[in-house]
């Protein structure tokens, strides 16, 4: 599955589309903590702010950027899938091993299935905000 249905599914789980939700520190569609913003920006020597997380095309950025560093052979011993994307984005570097991230990822997994069912949904999700479906 590609990145976009992907970061889409993940928008939905995290926020059910809600660009301006805050949570327990974590901030915007993706719920983006400060610590992951710390990292990207050590990693790929970029200035995100924590703010930015509240722009879903600057959220998407550092999502995407996070996984993308976290989730690589060399880190993990194998090309990853989806599920080792997703429960890395819900637990960290060794989430991909952690018991405690496998019912996101079932959460994660039946919004990927959903968002086949309905083509163009997966876009609807990236461009815009939806609060609900």
């Amino acid at each position: 599955m590609g990145m976009e249905k992907l970061l889409a599914a993940l928008i939905m789980v995290e926020s059910s589309g809600n660009n301006e939700k805050v949570c327990n520190g974590k901030v915007g569609c993706l719920q983006i903590s400060p610590a992951v913003v710390e990292n990207v920006n050590r990693h790929y020597g970029t200035s995100f702010k924590n703010s930015d997380a509240l722009n879903r095309y600057k959220a998407k950025e550092i999502c995407e950027k996070y996984i993308r560093m976290n989730a690589v052979p060399e880190r993990i011993g194998r090309n990853s899938t989806d599920e080792d994307k997703t429960r890395i984005w819900k637990g960290g570097v060794k989430g991909y091993k952690k018991e405690d991230t496998k019912p996101y990822w079932k959460k994660v997994d039946r919004e990927l299935k959903r968002l086949n069912k309905f083509p163009g949904s997966a876009n609807n999700i990236i461009q815009r905000k939806i609060t609900k479906y």
